[in-house]
């Protein structure tokens, strides 16, 4: 059994060839609990699909975090989606 479990839903591409490998190095760092990317709804998603996801994308354009992934080092409120997302697992 793996030390990492990752969330890529099936409405959900990665963006590069890389994006196990990618969430492998970043939890080489001990710290990290947790990481989180945007996703954008393909164009067959639903209304809802497209709008959640435009409006999370947008926010982190604005706050000039587009492109980056989130790290994730403390428990607390909010947003971990299963579309694009990886956690330490805890035994």
């Amino acid at each position: 059994m793996g030390d990492i479990v990752c969330f890529l839903s099936g409405h959900s591409v990665p963006v590069n060839d890389d994006y196990l490998l990618n969430i492998n190095n970043i939890f080489q760092d001990e710290k990290i609990g947790g990481c989180y990317g945007d996703v954008i709804a393909l164009p067959d998603g639903s209304i809802y699909e497209k709008t959640y996801n435009y409006l999370g994308y947008l926010k982190n354009r604005v706050k000039g975090m587009d492109n980056q992934v989130k790290y994730e080092t403390t428990i607390h409120p909010g947003i971990f989606s299963c579309c694009n997302a990886a956690a330490r697992k805890i035994c």
